[in-house]
């Protein structure tokens, strides 16, 4: 029985040979829509050369490089959600080994920034107890991200906004341990407020802001277009002052990114975004990723984990794929969420995971990540795919499962060269035809994994068969499909 598997990402391959050059410079020209084709902030390692048990110079990079070749975590803690009475507990033991947690995200909305400075201090404190005898001297370095709530927007505003957050966080900026280096990152949560978002209350909101706060700079709602841009603004003087490490934005759709980086002055450093963003919005992670602005998820637990019963099958694949990994040091099986995590990070995303559960933080810490070795090509495919029908509420099938063996199946790409968009379905032997794809749009392409002597038909948006192609590789081998005018 054929089984097939959707695939937004192709596999990078090793740049070790002129052959392989030109092979990737092809693939840019006819796979510009890859839905995770992010910039290799962090070394990529060739998956098809790996086991599942993977090797210590497999690990996976816990550190990046923005743009401004400032190094930062690629995965962190998130403290919005966290009840603020666990903040002290969970955010002080993520500081010490093994879990050793560098990288911090808040928020002014959250009213938790002071709280989360003491409990980093407090941390710092507990490290040089227990590690008494380390006297090798190496500085440490914490990586706070915080944000600018939407009521905030405009420069003076936002300016007052960084500078409370700076009050806030001045325990650990001004009383941090020696060997210790704390540094700030700025975002700009939202680029307004939306009416049409449920829980959004931009009315009310504004009006329970305090008078100091009202006096200092005009209500963004009297310009929901450009009180942004005058945020931006005031980030930069502050960012080109040496008072914060980077600067970024957060939930900005892809208009608002362009006509940002039309105006600025620095481009961001860091966008936050959900996985819908990452998995979905195709044109967007193209942008940011030709502008070299790290990708940095959250709610990546909430989005997947706890969103299994919606989609059991979907679920059950990611269960299937991350037990196919042992971590040889437990010698157990890895979870659902570091393979996530693992997924994530291969792929140079940033991550900031919110947890309340002294179990998860450690499991989801970057020394634990670390062990993942790197992911076979085919279930990076079955990943992307679970996670889709996941965000989607729409539940897999048995085609959408590559199986365990790396060697069985062919990959093949669909790239739409016609004038209409597209639909591909899979001519199975009792004669059905099975939906292998959404609709591509003209230019668009997709990639599944099929099996030898496959048949594929092609479809427009009226119902006429286009194109029919044969699977002709063997099981490990690809192809490559261009549907053009007949």
């Amino acid at each position: 029985k054929s089984r097939v598997t959707m695939l937004s990402s192709r596999r990078r391959p090793r740049l070790c040979s002129v052959l392989h050059l030109i092979f990737l410079f092809i693939a840019i020209l006819i796979l510009p829509n890859n839905t995770l084709s992010l910039r290799a902030r962090a070394s990529r390692i060739d998956a098809e050369t790996t086991t599942s048990s993977g090797s210590p110079s497999d690990a996976i990079s816990t550190e990046t490089v923005l743009s401004n070749s400032h190094p930062i975590p690629i995965l962190g803690v998130g403290a919005g959600n966290i009840p603020h009475q666990k903040i002290p507990l969970i955010i002080s033991s993520s500081l010490t080994s093994p879990i050793s947690t560098r990288l911090y995200d808040t928020s002014r909305s959250s009213s938790n920034e002071a709280l989360v400075a003491r409990a980093i201090l407090r941390g710092m404190k507990l490290y040089s107890k227990l590690n008494e005898s380390d006297r090798t001297g190496e500085e440490k370095t914490i990586h706070i991200v915080t944000k600018v709530w939407y009521t905030h927007l405009g420069y003076e505003r936002t300016n007052l906004s960084v500078r409370e957050s700076l009050n806030n966080l001045s325990p650990v900026l001004t009383s941090a341990l020696k060997g210790w280096t704390v540094k700030i990152h700025v975002l700009l949560q939202w680029p307004r407020c939306y009416d049409d978002i449920d829980w959004m209350n931009c009315e009310e909101e504004e009006d329970a802001l305090d008078e100091h706060t009202k006096s200092v700079g005009a209500s963004p709602l009297l310009d929901r277009e450009g009180a942004w841009k005058d945020s931006w603004k005031a980030l930069e003087e502050l960012y080109e002052a040496g008072i914060l490490e980077s600067i970024g934005i957060s939930n900005f759709r892809y208009a608002d990114m362009m006509e940002l980086l039309d105006v600025c002055n620095v481009k961001p450093h860091i966008y936050q975004g959900n996985l819908w963003n990452l998995v979905f919005d195709k044109d967007l992670v193209e942008l940011l990723t030709s502008n070299n602005i790290l990708f940095q998820a959250y709610n990546v637990m909430n989005s997947v984990i706890n969103q299994h019963d919606d989609t059991p099958k979907a679920f059950k694949i990611l269960e299937k794929i991350a037990s196919s990994y042992v971590d040889t040091e437990s010698n157990q099986p890895f979870s659902v969420s570091r393979l996530l995590l693992a997924w994530l990070m291969q792929r140079g995303v940033g991550v900031v995971v919110g947890t309340s559960s002294q179990e998860h933080l450690t499991d989801n810490s970057p020394a634990n990540v670390q062990k993942f070795p790197p992911l076979l090509s085919r279930h990076e495919t079955d990943i992307e795919t679970a996670v889709g029908a996941v965000l989607k509420k729409i539940d897999l099938t048995d085609f959408h499962y590559s199986g365990d063996d790396p060697d069985k199946g062919v990959i093949i790409t669909f790239y739409n060269a016609f004038s209409k968009s597209v639909k591909v379905f899979l001519l199975s032997n009792n004669g059905i035809q099975v939906p292998v794809s959404s609709y591509m749009e003209p230019g668009k392409s997709n990639r599944i994994v099929a099996q030898p002597e496959d048949v594929f038909v092609v479809y427009d948006v009226y119902g006429t068969a286009v194109k029919k192609f044969l699977v002709m590789a063997d099981h490990g081998g690809e192809e490559t499909f261009s549907i053009e005018e007949q």
